[in-house]
């Protein structure tokens, strides 16, 4: 078993071209897995989509009351007009947060509710399909490596779901309320952002995709070396009386140091789409400021709408910035779900024949 182990680190790189190039079909049935245990579950996912878009759509309303509020500061009517004003302002935005924090409060109780369920049967279904295999499947794979991609494979559901209500829908509403505020104030404010966003967007995908096949490489190598691991551990009496332990221990630093090479890869690739991040963003902060700052001058803007316009471009660059990593870890979910997967894709090698009778055990 060890020296089988020991062959399993030199596997060829084909089989990691082989994994990219079934990649989105290995997506798909995944994506299917889980939806199969989505639909069980359907009313809670609802209740947390609404609440999320309620809470978003509130947060993005909150602004409009602030440059309401600012502009009162440039009105010349007497003080004690103005502080009913701002103090009736202040209670309509303490109302508009109140309601937020009361969808909030739904999301998270039934986002719980929703998790939990759909991956305590996501985990049931991998044991039964996983024990429905046959001795030689079994023989011919590491405990240690099945252990993982069952654990990764309900793991990456909760990820990605996170990402999904908590990110995708935040960004898509929070996006879509700001995008319409400020062309109804500027067509050129709108207009600006949105270049700014699709131009953000399509760098992230096209990193992202370059990025996938080295995160599906670590992914891979990283389930070998954990595998190899296991196996010489169950079978450290084997490596004892066969003098197997300097041959182990010259396999397993090489499984280790491609799973280095390859974290160290990934993660420099990272830095530089974090630091080209950081350059879209400051174009964008700065831009619309200058933009903002030409149509105050000609009468079209208050001072009140650089409140508005400053606190709607922090929204979009946090969002924004969170975006390129939200692409970037449900691809790499992906990748580690669709290691379980491949355990599902291949067929049982021992099955019932149709219409086969049930067979009676009257005693163990």
């Amino acid at each position: 078993m060890a020296i089988f182990a020991s062959s399993i680190v030199e596997l060829p790189r084909y089989y990691c071209a082989a994994i990219r190039i079934s990649m989105k079909i290995n997506t798909k049935l995944t994506l299917k897995l889980y939806w199969q245990q989505i639909r069980k579950h359907y009313i809670s996912g609802l209740i947390v989509l609404f609440g999320v878009v309620g809470e978003a759509a509130t947060e993005s309303v909150v602004p409009l009351y602030f440059k309401k509020f600012f502009d009162l500061f440039t009105q010349t009517q007497a003080r004690d007009v103005l502080v009913v004003g701002l103090v009736h302002t202040l209670f309509i935005i303490a109302g508009i947060r109140l309601l937020g924090w009361t969808f909030w409060r739904f999301v998270t109780f039934f986002v719980t509710y929703f998790q939990t369920s759909i991956m305590a049967d996501l985990s049931d279904s991998c044991f039964k399909y996983l024990h429905k295999h046959s001795f030689a499947y079994f023989n011919n794979n590491f405990v240690g490596s099945l252990v993982k991609k069952v654990n990764r494979f309900t793991r990456a559901f909760e990820d990605i779901t996170d990402r999904f209500f908590f990110n995708i829908v935040r960004l898509v509403t929070t996006i879509s309320i700001i995008l319409f505020v400020l062309t109804k104030r500027s067509f050129a404010l709108g207009l600006g952002i949105a270049i700014w966003l699709v131009t953000f967007f399509i760098v992230n995908l096209v990193f992202t995709r370059y990025k996938l096949r080295y995160d599906i490489e670590r992914s891979e190598a990283d389930s070998k070396a954990t595998g190899l691991l296991a196996d010489t551990i169950t079978n450290n009496v084997n490596v004892k009386l066969f003098g197997g332990f300097f041959r182990e221990v010259k396999n397993f630093g090489k499984a280790v140091g491609e799973v280095k090479r390859l974290r160290a890869l990934t993660w420099n690739l990272g830095n530089i789409y974090e630091a080209a991040q950081g350059f879209l963003t400051l174009v964008l902060e700065i831009g619309i400021l200058y933009l903002a700052v030409g149509l105050w001058k000609v009468g079209r803007l208050t001072i009140g709408d650089f409140v508005l316009i400053q606190s709607y471009v922090i929204i979009v660059i946090n969002y924004s910035w969170e975006f390129g990593r939200v692409i970037q870890h449900i691809y790499e979910d992906l990748a580690d779900a669709e290691e379980m997967t491949e355990v599902f894709k291949e067929p049982h090698e021992i099955t019932d024949i149709k219409n086969a009778a049930n067979i009676k055990v009257p005693a163990g």
